[in-house]
């Protein structure tokens, strides 16, 4: 990976950590990708978590996508073990959409 693509991952991954500790919301900033935001609602639901509201934004080449999610009982999200595995998913998803990444390989 190159150091530009690097850096845009980890600026991504800062992102997702301020917006994580908000428990039940989850927010990305990242260059469009087809399909993108579907992967992302899909990755959430497959960790069994409801998509309570969805918010998205689009600035040219540029969104912002807020997911605000429940556990299977309606409740926050506050467990240590699940909010890391919710992060581990959704950077990885938002690793593996990075255009720069993606033109560096």
């Amino acid at each position: 990976m190159t150091a530009k693509a690097q850096r845009t991952v980890e600026k991504n991954q800062r992102l997702v950590r301020k917006i994580a500790r908000r428990i039940d919301g989850y927010a990305l900033a990242k260059a469009m990708k087809l399909g993108l935001l579907y992967d992302l609602a899909q990755a959430l639901t497959d960790l069994g978590l409801s998509i309570v509201t969805a918010r998205v934004a689009t600035y040219g080449e540029r969104a912002v996508d807020a997911f605000y999610v429940r556990d299977a009982f309606g409740l926050k999200v506050t467990h240590e073990t699940k909010l890391a595995d919710i992060r581990k998913r959704l950077l990885a998803l938002i690793a593996a959409a990075d255009p720069v990444a993606d033109a560096a390989q």
